[in-house]
């Protein structure tokens, strides 16, 4: 990950942000874009430059990417793996697919980092 580090913090109530801290600097800030109704939420670079949409993608496999401005993807989560089968429904996994734009993607480690937390977080409140 190229020797960076950051740390994830949830501040509020309902439907916190997530801050993203680096060292003791917050640098980016992910909020649900319609607390009630929305199923995209919006990171942000400190300065208010948006960098990606967390958006669910598809429903009924529970698969979530991040998405540039235009909607195209750039990392797309898709729970289980390819092998398929029961065994894989009780382990926190999933294939992990890269577009062009999102490997070139100058915060790609982030949107990696902080989806496979989404995809950890997501799994255990499944139980």
């Amino acid at each position: 990950m190229g020797g960076r580090r950051w740390d994830f913090r949830s501040e509020g109530l309902w439907r916190p942000p997530m801050l993203v801290i680096q060292g003791s600097t917050e640098v980016a800030s992910l909020r649900v874009e319609h607390p009630w109704t929305s199923t995209r939420a919006i990171l942000r670079i400190s300065g208010g430059r948006p960098i990606a949409s967390w958006v669910m993608t598809s429903l009924l496999r529970g698969d979530v990417s991040w998405q540039a401005e235009d909607g195209a993807p750039l990392v797309v989560f898709r729970r289980g793996t390819d092998e398929g089968g029961i065994a894989g429904w009780w382990r926190t996994q999933c294939r992990v697919d890269l577009s062009p734009a999102g490997f070139a993607h100058p915060d790609r480690d982030l949107l990696l980092c902080l989806g496979w937390r989404f995809t950890v977080l997501s799994a255990h409140d499944a139980f």
